[in-house]
């Protein structure tokens, strides 16, 4: 996505020097943190680094990356015996507090 992405904005991956492939965000993270150079993340990946002043956006004019995100769960057997009342008021708990 990235790579389509700045071909379409006329750069070329061989454009930038890729100083190492890693495997994890937060192995990513710890390289830009450590000054090691930048990278392309998703906002929700950063957002706590961005809090905390450790990470900061750069802008590229012009250049928005949008792609699909797809999860996947393994679903839960209904509770059994649980009063109805119960679940909705932790369904409504979780709704107020969680963000």
């Amino acid at each position: 996505v990235l790579e389509k992405k700045l071909k379409e904005e006329g750069y070329d991956m061989k454009d930038f020097r890729t100083l190492m492939d890693l495997d994890s965000t937060e192995s990513v993270k710890a390289a830009v943190i450590a000054n090691l150079g930048f990278a392309f993340l998703p906002y929700m990946a950063i957002k706590k680094e961005l809090y905390l002043k450790q990470l900061k956006i750069v802008d590229i004019p012009n250049v928005e990356i949008k792609y699909d995100l797809y999860m996947i769960y393994k679903s839960k057997p209904e509770p059994q015996n649980v009063p109805m009342d119960v679940i909705k008021y932790f369904e409504k708990i979780v709704d107020e507090t969680f963000c």
